[in-house]
């Protein structure tokens, strides 16, 4: 046991020298969709068929939530993207299903709030 304690004091060490001393070049977020629909009429009959498969409102709430605690950690903390949109520094890749492009709006809503993009 004392063995291990004197490998990890140094070892603590280093980490704590290497993480004040690195700098953030790229962040890369993968994400599964958020809640959505049932598959099957096994639970609801046919009355929410024209919904299967489709985000819910709360998988569209679960990733505004975690877009505004990117922006907390991203913009406001470490000042990694800028405050307004700029196309430039984001990069969104989703496949062809709503409930994924739907994640991924609602996920840039939270990331960046309205009024922080380009003047319509």
């Amino acid at each position: 046991m004392t063995s291990v304690k004197s490998f990890l004091k140094p070892m603590l060490f280093i980490l704590l020298i290497t993480l004040s001393t690195s700098k953030l070049y790229q962040v890369v977020s993968l994400f599964r969709h958020g809640a959505r629909y049932h598959l099957t009429d096994l639970y609801d009959g046919n009355s929410t068929r024209d919904m299967w498969e489709e985000l819910t409102p709360v998988g569209m709430r679960q990733h505004q939530t975690l877009g505004k605690i990117l922006n907390r950690e991203y913009i406001q903390n470490l000042k990694f993207l800028s405050e307004k949109f700029n196309k430039k520094e984001i990069e969104v890749y989703s496949t062809g299903f709503n409930r994924t492009i739907q994640s991924a709006l609602s996920q840039l809503y939270g990331l960046y709030s309205p009024g922080n993009g380009p003047r319509l």
